[in-house]
């Protein structure tokens, strides 16, 4: 079924179309609220309706040992920031040459 283009599952709220079962079911949730991945971890209790957000969630929030705060992002200094917006000039530069240089 899944090579065919049949979709035999449809959801009974909108009428959208499945061709698994597995994937009609995850649909559903968006209907009805249901949020059936807890994060485990303590104090947290956060829900979500796809395993896959739980796994990004704990792997962000999660992963560092201090007390489960982020891990810290990298600083932007003022050279970085020179740096880009000069690399930014350049392409814009390039880019617009580049473009007078075609001829249609």
């Amino acid at each position: 079924m899944i090579h065919t283009g049949e979709k035999p599952y449809t959801c009974a709220h909108c009428g959208k179309a499945f061709s698994l079962e597995y994937n009609l079911n995850t649909h559903i949730r968006v209907h009805t609220g249901e949020k059936p991945f807890r994060c485990d971890y303590e104090g947290c209790g956060k829900t979500f309706t796809q395993s896959g957000n739980l796994k990004t969630h704990r792997r962000t929030n999660h992963s560092s040992t201090d007390n489960h705060k982020p891990e810290p992002k990298a600083e932007v200094t003022e050279e970085t920031q020179k740096k880009n917006i000069s690399f930014d000039s350049i392409m814009s530069r390039a880019l617009s040459d580049f473009g007078k240089s075609l001829d249609f």
